[in-house]
C-alpha cells in the first residue's frame, strides 16, 4: 500500500513467468500438436513494480530459464529507477 501512495519512497515488486507451452508462436490454441516443427518457443517474464510500472521480458529457447534470468529481469527494473 505504501508503494502505491509514496512510489518515490517505497518499493514493492513481484515477478512471475509464463509457462512455455502457453507462449508458442504461432499460437494454435488447443489444436493437436503434430511434432513441434515450425514453432518458436519463448518465455515471458513479468516484473510488476506496484504503483510504478509493468515490465515484460521475452526470452527465446536459446537461453536457459534459470535463476539468472529472474535476477537479470529484476535488475533491469531496478536500473530504470
Amino acid at each position: 500500500m505504501l508503494a502505491h501512495m509514496f512510489p518515490d519512497q517505497y518499493m514493492s515488486i513481484i515477478t512471475d513467468g509464463m509457462a512455455q507451452v502457453h507462449s508458442e508462436l504461432p499460437w494454435q490454441k488447443n489444436l493437436v500438436d503434430a511434432g513441434k516443427s515450425g514453432k518458436l518457443n519463448q518465455h515471458l517474464q513479468g516484473v510488476l513494480e506496484h504503483g510504478k510500472s509493468v515490465n515484460i521480458f521475452r526470452v527465446f529457447e536459446n537461453l536457459p530459464l534459470d535463476t539468472n534470468h529472474g535476477i537479470h529481469s529484476l535488475l533491469m527494473v531496478l536500473e530504470k529507477r
